[in-house]
C-alpha cells in the first residue's frame, strides 16, 4: 500500500513515514474497497455476475484506481454481452496502468476481431428493433429475432431476459421457465431472472395448450408400440422350452420386432430431427431477410412521410409566393405604389391612397420593400393627412360644412385615430342639426380618447344631446296620447249624436 500524498510505501503505523501524513482512514478505505473486491472475485466464481457486479461497483466507488476490480468489472460486462460497457472499464483501467495490464491484451484482442465487435454491434440493433416491436404489438417478429439471438450469443442475458418476457405475456410459461434457466447459468444471481422465474413458478405444469400436447404426444406414442400402460413398456416375447425350433423362430421375430422399433423409434426420429434441423435453419434466414425488409419498408415508409410533409411546405410556400395576396402580387402593388407616389403631383392622390391600404406591411420582410413603404407611409399618414385636414377645416372655419364633411372623412379613413378630425366632424354634424350623427363622433372622442382636449367638451355634448333626445321622446309620448285622448272623445260625439237621430 502507498501513501496516496507522497507515494511511498507504508509502513504498519497510522502515519506516513515519508511526510507524516495521517493514513488511518486511507487504510481503512483501501482495506474495505479490497474487501468489496474479493466478495466480487468470490461471487464471479460461483456465477453470480450481477452480484459480482454490484460488489465491485462498491469497490470501485471507494477506489477508482482499483485496476483489478475494474478489469474483472469488464469481464463480466463481456460476459454478459455488454461489450461497450467492458470496453469502458478495460479503457479506463489501461489509462490507469500502463504497462503489465491483462486489459491491454483484451483491447488489442477486441481491437483486431473486428468482425466480431461488428457483430456485436449488429446483436444489439437487432435488440433494440425486437424490443421496439414488443412495445409496438410485434411481439412475433420480436420473438424470432430474439430466439436467433440467443442461439447466436447464448451469454447475451438481456435477450433472454425480453424472450422470457415475452413468452410470460403470451402464457408459454414452459418456454419462458427453459430461457430463463439458459439465463441463470450465464449468471446465477440476475434478480430480473429470478424475478421473473418466481412470478412463473407455480404455472407450470397446469393445463393449457403446452400440457394438453405433451399428453396428447405421449398417448400417441404408445398407441404406436401397441401400450398404454407406463409400466408395460418392454414386451416379453413366451419361451416354449418344449420346441427347440419355436424358441429360435420367436427369437428371430423378436430380433426383427426390435430392429423394426430400433428405426422406427431411433433412426427416423434421428432423421427427422437433422431435417428439422435444417428447416428451422433455412426458416431463421428466411426469417432474418425478412424482418431486414420490414426494417427497410418502415426506412421507406418514413422517408415518404417526410417527404411529403416537405412537399405540404413547398407547396405552401409557392401558393404564399403565386397567390392573389402572396408576395409577387405585393412586389407588383408596391411598383404600383411608387409609380403613383413619383406622380402625385400630376396624378390623382386618392388613387395613390387606394394603392396605399392595398399594401400588406407584414408580408415582407426585406429591407428595401421597407424602406420604400416606409417613404410612401409617411407621406400618406403625414403629409397627405395634414394637408386634407387643413383643407376640410378651412372649409369648416368658412362655414361649408357640407362640403367639410367628406373632407374630414377623407382623414378619418387614413387615420382613424384623428381626434381633430373627429372632433370637426361632429362640429359639423352639429351645425346642419344632424344630432345623431354629431353624437355618434362625440362618443367616440368619450370612449377612444379620455385624455384628449376635446373629451370635456365633447362628454357635455352627449350628455346635452341624449337629454335633448330625451325630452323629444317625452314629448312624441305625450302628443301620441294626447291624440288617442282626442280620437276617443270623438268617436263619444259621434255616438251620442247617432243616438239622437235614432230618438227622433
Amino acid at each position: 500500500m502507498y501513501c496516496y500524498k507522497c507515494g511511498s510505501r507504508l509502513g504498519s503505523g497510522r502515519f506516513c513515514l515519508q511526510c507524516g501524513t495521517d493514513v488511518g482512514e486511507y487504510k481503512k478505505i483501501i482495506r474495505l474497497s479490497n474487501s468489496y473486491y474479493n466478495a466480487g472475485l468470490e461471487k464471479a466464481r460461483l456465477r453470480d455476475l450481477t452480484g459480482a457486479a454490484q460488489m465491485l461497483g462498491f469497490c470501485l466507488k471507494l477506489n477508482k484506481k482499483h485496476t483489478e476490480a475494474r478489469n474483472l468489472l469488464g469481464l463480466i460486462y463481456y460476459e454478459t454481452g455488454e461489450v461497450t460497457e467492458a470496453l469502458c472499464q478495460w479503457v479506463i483501467s489501461k489509462n490507469l496502468k500502463m504497462s503489465d495490464n491483462p486489459a491491454d491484451k483484451w483491447l488489442s484482442a477486441l481491437r483486431d476481431d473486428k468482425n466480431h465487435l461488428d457483430d456485436m454491434n449488429q446483436a444489439v440493433k437487432k435488440y433494440n428493433q425486437a424490443l421496439v416491436n414488443t412495445k409496438s404489438g410485434g411481439s412475433d417478429l420480436a420473438v424470432v429475432s430474439l430466439k436467433r439471438l440467443v442461439r447466436q450469443y447464448p451469454n447475451f442475458i438481456r435477450a433472454h431476459q425480453l424472450l422470457a418476457l415475452i413468452y410470460i405475456h403470451e402464457h408459454s410459461y414452459s418456454k419462458a421457465g427453459k430461457v430463463l434457466r439458459a439465463a441463470l447459468k450465464v449468471d446465477a444471481g440476475n434478480p430480473l431472472c429470478l424475478k421473473y422465474q418466481n412470478a412463473i413458478k407455480g404455472k407450470l405444469g397446469k393445463s393449457g395448450p403446452e400440457a394438453r400436447e405433451r399428453i396428447q404426444n405421449e398417448i400417441a406414442r404408445k398407441a404406436a408400440i401397441g401400450n398404454t400402460d407406463p409400466e408395460d413398456d418392454v414386451i416379453v416375447p413366451e419361451y416354449n422350452a418344449r420346441d427347440a425350433r419355436m424358441r429360435t423362430m420367436w427369437a428371430v421375430l423378436a430380433g426383427a420386432a426390435a430392429a423394426l422399433c430400433m428405426y422406427q423409434f431411433v433412426i427416423m426420429p434421428a432423421m427427422n430431427r437433422n431435417s428439422n434441423v435444417r428447416s428451422n435453419q433455412e426458416i431463421a434466414v428466411y426469417d432474418s431477410k425478412l424482418s431486414d425488409k420490414s426494417l427497410e419498408v418502415t426506412n421507406l415508409e418514413n422517408q415518404i412521410s417526410d417527404m411529403q410533409v416537405e412537399q405540404q411546405n413547398m407547396e405552401a410556400r409557392i401558393a404564399q409566393l403565386t397567390g392573389d395576396d402572396g408576395l409577387s402580387q405585393q412586389y407588383d402593388s408596391m411598383l404600383y405604389l411608387l409609380k403613383m407616389y413619383m406622380n402625385r403631383e400630376n396624378g390623382n392622390v386618392d388613387d395613390l391612397v387606394e394603392a396605399y391600404q392595398r399594401i400588406d406591411e407584414d408580408l415582407v420582410d426585406s429591407e428595401i420593400y421597407q424602406e420604400m413603404y416606409d417613404v410612401v407611409k409617411q407621406y400618406v399618414t403625414v403629409d397627405r393627412i395634414s394637408g386634407v385636414y387643413k383643407e376640410a377645416k378651412q372649409l369648416y372655419d368658412d362655414n361649408y360644412y357640407k362640403k367639410a364633411i367628406p373632407e374630414f372623412e377623407r382623414v378619418l379613413a387614413l387615420n382613424p385615430d384623428y381626434v381633430d378630425a373627429i372632433y370637426y366632424l361632429a362640429r359639423c354634424y352639429e351645425k346642419r342639426d344632424d344630432a345623431s350623427s354629431a353624437l355618434k363622433y362625440y362618443q367616440q372622442i368619450v370612449d377612444r380618447f379620455p385624455a384628449s382636449d376635446y373629451a370635456d367638451e365633447a362628454t357635455k355634448k352627449v350628455d346635452a344631446v341624449q337629454a335633448q333626445q330625451r325630452e323629444e321622446e317625452l314629448e312624441a309620448a305625450e302628443a301620441a296620447a294626447a291624440g288617442e285622448d282626442g280620437a276617443e272623445g270623438e268617436a263619444e260625439d259621434d255616438d251620442e249624436d247617432q243616438n239622437e237621430d235614432d230618438g227622433d
